[in-house]
């Protein structure tokens, strides 16, 4: 099973995020404590967190602590601010029963250039939350930090768990919704 984490402070966006979460993962939404109009989704699981801030990581580590994952899960975080790329399910579906740890990718701008290159070497500032997912094995036993950079640090250290196979393909996008909430 795929775990598609959100971590929620703009639930403004979910109905947009909706049709994009493929039917075979399960999506968990986790609302950070400051949401007060919180919104059910048909299909996805809420949390509700007590805590607040923190880029989300807060959020993220508490569903970590409160899903019920196999060590065969595999765990992806999709921000509230972005969608699922249209070839991303089927190009991991592919290759998610293979002797892997971490499966990365590369990740596109809204108008589909070029972020970040795919990299096999996740570290800081060259990867992105949306642009790797996990063995639940593996997120059994780590946190996100506290920090903005906390993504590429929890990718890094994932990575030294080894068996990391990168797709060379860009499946994912950066902040996808973000112009829909700014004004102007």
């Amino acid at each position: 099973m795929i775990y598609i984490i959100t971590p929620c402070t703009r639930p403004q966006n979910l109905s947009l995020m909706q049709p994009t979460i493929p039917n075979e993962c399960e999506w968990i939404i986790v609302y950070d404590k400051s949401v007060e109009n919180k919104l059910t989704i048909s299909g996805a699981k809420i949390l509700d967190s007590p805590y607040t801030g923190h880029f989300g990581n807060s959020n993220r580590n508490y569903a970590l602590n409160n899903l019920d994952f196999k060590d065969s899960d595999w765990i992806y975080i999709l921000d509230d601010d972005n969608i699922i790329h249209p070839d991303w399910y089927t190009s991991v579906k592919e290759v998610i029963n293979g002797d892997y740890n971490m499966i990365t990718w590369g990740q596109l701008n809204k108008d589909d250039s070029i972020r970040l290159e795919p990299t096999s070497s996740p570290a800081p500032d060259e990867i992105d939350t949306a642009c790797y997912m996990v063995r639940g094995k593996i997120m059994k036993s780590l946190r996100y930090r506290l920090l903005y950079e906390a993504d590429g640090i929890m990718a890094k250290e994932c990575s030294c768990w080894g068996n990391l196979l990168m797709l060379d393909q860009y499946l994912c996008y950066y902040n996808y919704l973000h112009k829909e909430n700014e004004n102007g």
